[in-house]
């Protein structure tokens, strides 16, 4: 399908996905779902619907890619929201609390290179050195113990690198 015949089919479709994805999301939320399942569809090789039974196949698979896009923004707010309250409610050990000196000076080198992983990774980094194992990680994170350690060991790789490539390798 090219764009001119994309926008056609898609240009009325829209507002229907947009509808969809506000009655069960924030509105910034919903827009981005739809953008992603607009996204989503431009890339995949789809045909111009020669009939009206060929469309409505079309839509329901538009709705079909949309709700998959719902269900993955609806499992990171809840991880969000997991991850927010397990650190609201964590207390640090009292030797973990920076002193004045130069424990302070080094946190912001350590945030400074955490801030330079990818988004995926920097809340695994962040439990992992808060002192969360596995388990609660995964659980915090809303994935299996093998993900969280696969994701947890990736996350350290990458913050070695960042780290060497900055020639500070502790």
């Amino acid at each position: 399908m090219d764009d001119l015949e994309f926008e056609k089919v898609f240009w009325v479709l829209q507002p229907q996905l947009l509808r969809f994805a506000a009655a069960q999301l924030d509105w910034a939320s919903a827009e981005d779902a739809v953008s992603s399942t607009l996204l989503s569809l431009v890339r995949k090789p789809l045909t111009y619907p020669k009939n009206e039974a060929e469309e409505r196949q079309l839509r329901t698979f538009a709705f079909k890619v949309l709700i998959g896009h719902i269900q993955n923004e609806q499992r990171s707010a809840r991880r969000r929201r997991a991850l927010s309250t397990k650190l609201v409610t964590w207390q640090r050990p009292d030797e973990m609390v920076p002193s004045i000196d130069g424990d302070v000076l080094e946190r912001s080198r350590v945030d400074g290179w955490i801030a330079h992983l990818p988004a995926d990774d920097q809340p695994v980094i962040l439990l992992f050195n808060a002192g969360f194992d596995i388990r609660e990680t995964a659980e915090i994170l809303g994935c299996s113990r093998e993900a969280a350690a696969k994701r947890r060991a990736r996350a350290r790789d990458r913050l070695r690198n960042i780290i060497e490539a900055e020639g500070k390798v502790p």
